[in-house]
């Protein structure tokens, strides 16, 4: 993948690193440190997410909030600047790598004292939404205009279910893998787009004379949502049942694209629970390479217990209850797709926040002790996909690979 830097940056005056964790460059203002990123399973692991926290960098006054580029074994490679605590100030540098079992690999970050590199890489991943612009409602749906993006939104108190006024009923997320989308309305759930393609396709889902729930060349909608929580739907838990997300204020999304990462910042404020009046955000993240979302929620009230939930289409149901184990798993897996083929959903959680996992008529749930915040990860993995899995067995390992790829995160350190 190529990487553009800016002018002043002379890539041939790179320094010869050796151990040494911090060195600087003055012919081209250049500062590099040398990391090491460790593999703690014994097993290899294949486009692995890499965090580096800023912190591990001793990084000058002026190269404070700079930009980054990394090279591994002489080469440069695609990373991206993240937050990975949702507080709106970027914290770490994300890259995607592969890795042998329980191996090292070192990585070499540089920055520009009084620049700012601009290196450019092949998205994959985005978040977006489209909305009409320029057109007019016609009954109950809107037509004519044209969609255009946009980067956020409130949702006004005028739209509808099935009216038009976004693509696809709402935002939607992706990477090179799977997508998924969020229904911008009252019900506040998510759906799942089954890809059959590496390339990102969002932004071409949903437009007037489209039908994604058809088989197209990317692939189409694959999961029956109907009145239950869906894919990772949440609702509190009270009385020893459901009480979903409804009778809110105001519905708002912020959307922020990047090549390797991609997320949407969801709000919803005012939700009438008993005598509360509930505000809830929550942030949905994708990375590339991967089927994943990563799901932070916040309230400002206390909330004791959130219920996440998988749609019942009467197929198995698989979960990993070990507490042992860091990370747990409530899934399902069979014939559940809208295509009548083979369809994975599954909720990933932290043994500490289980309460329990059980079930209602319409839904798989796994009760999660929320207080303010909470996190979980979610993933669909369906037939028609281009690493198709197609039986019980393949969807396990899956869950397993992932399982222990959680309790295990690359590790980072300095060099020494």
């Amino acid at each position: 993948m190529r990487i553009k830097l800016i002018p002043n940056f002379v890539t041939a005056a790179l320094l010869s690193l050796s151990a040494y964790s911090c060195a600087v460059t003055p012919a081209t203002l250049e500062q590099t440190f040398t990391l090491d990123a460790h593999n703690p399973l014994a097993v290899s692991r294949k486009g692995e997410q890499t965090l580096i926290p800023l912190a591990l960098l001793n990084l000058d006054d002026d190269t404070n909030n700079s930009t980054y580029v990394a090279q591994i074994n002489g080469s440069f490679v695609p990373s991206q600047l993240v937050d990975t605590d949702a507080d709106g100030q970027q914290d770490s540098l994300l890259l995607i790598t592969d890795y042998a079992p329980n191996a090292k690999v070192r990585i070499h970050v540089s920055t520009l004292r009084g620049g700012k590199l601009n290196p450019q890489y092949t998205p994959l991943t985005q978040a977006e939404m489209g909305v009409r612009v320029g057109g007019k409602k016609v009954g109950e749906t809107w037509q004519g205009g044209e969609y255009q993006q946009v980067n956020e939104l409130t949702n006004p108190a005028s739209h509808t279910i099935g009216d038009k006024l976004y693509k696809y009923e709402g935002f939607g997320w992706e990477s090179d893998l799977m997508a998924y989308r969020f229904y911008f309305d009252e019900r506040g759930l998510i759906d799942i787009f089954g890809k059959r393609t590496p390339d990102l396709v969002l932004h071409e889902v949903g437009l007037d004379g489209g039908d994604y729930h058809a088989m197209n060349d990317w692939g189409m909608d694959v999961l029956k949502v109907g009145p239950s929580l869906g894919l990772a739907g949440v609702a509190a838990w009270q009385n020893e049942a459901i009480q979903p997300i409804q009778n809110v204020d105001s519905l708002s999304v912020k959307l922020q694209s990047g090549p390797l990462h991609s997320h949407a910042t969801v709000e919803q404020t005012g939700w009438k629970l008993g005598e509360q009046a509930i505000d809830l955000r929550r942030r949905y993240s994708i990375n590339a390479h991967s089927h994943l979302t990563y799901v932070q929620a916040f309230t400002k009230q206390e909330i004791p217990q959130l219920a996440v939930g998988i749609v019942k289409h009467n197929v198995e149901k698989l979960s990993y209850l070990d507490e042992q184990s860091e990370w747990l798993y409530l899934a399902t897996f069979g014939e559940q797709s809208l295509a009548d083929d083979q369809l994975g959903m599954a909720i990933f959680f932290r043994a500490s926040d289980l309460h329990k996992v059980t079930e209602d008529e319409l839904n798989e749930l796994a009760v999660l002790n929320a207080s303010k915040n909470l996190d979980f990860y979610f993933a669909a993995r369906w037939a028609g996909e281009a690493s198709p899995i197609t039986t019980k067995q393949q969807f396990l390992n899956y869950l397993e690979t992932t399982r222990q790829a959680l309790n295990n995160p690359i590790k980072v350190t300095r060099a020494k």
